[in-house]
């Protein structure tokens, strides 16, 4: 293999790497949410897809900030079975009325979000936070289920040490001849 053709497999290769994956966003109107002293359990029974061929049946989130290991668990499934299952062990709460979740996620969809994703639940009113003041709330909230979006490295701080490294196994090489 030539140095040129070296280095053309490296930029490939670092090119796909950063390829993202399917912006796939999930959306339920009328998700229940059962939040009860520090617990969740909230479930989708109507999910929709924004993308072709992925047709999730059905959402499950529980857990509770006591007790539970991880805190937060979520199983997305279509006709098929658990297509998603989610781990996290935090939550954000904006103090008004959205509850956020980022599980990072494994199975057979996770295509369609990459590694994570970001699970919201948008009440119509304005709640407590659930967890810190142990509030029980019965009610119906939108969910949103869509990629964790991150932002880019920027290239240019990579791509000189990329370089140098090969220009130093270029000079070896050299060298050595």
């Amino acid at each position: 293999m030539t140095f040129k053709s070296t280095i053309l497999a490296a930029a490939a290769l670092l090119l796909a790497g950063l390829a993202p994956a399917q912006a796939t966003t999930v959306t339920d109107s009328s998700a229940e949410v059962m939040l009860y002293a520090g617990d969740i359990i909230a479930e989708s029974y109507a999910p929709a897809s924004d993308t072709a061929g992925f047709d999730p049946v059905y959402a499950l989130v529980s857990g509770g900030v006591f007790g539970f290991d991880p805190a937060f668990v979520l199983s997305l499934e279509d006709a098929s079975g658990e297509v998603i299952y989610g781990e996290t062990d935090s939550y954000l709460f904006d103090g008004d009325a959205t509850l956020s979740f980022v599980f990072d996620i494994t199975g057979s969809a996770a295509s369609y979000f990459g590694s994570a994703l970001n699970l919201s639940f948008l009440f119509d009113d304005t709640v407590t936070d659930p967890f810190s003041d142990l509030t029980d709330i019965y009610s119906t909230a939108t969910m949103v289920i869509s990629p964790v979006t991150v932002s880019n490295v920027p290239l240019p701080a990579g791509l000189p040490l990329l370089v140098s490294g090969f220009a130093a196994i270029a000079f070896l090489r050299r060298r050595r001849a």
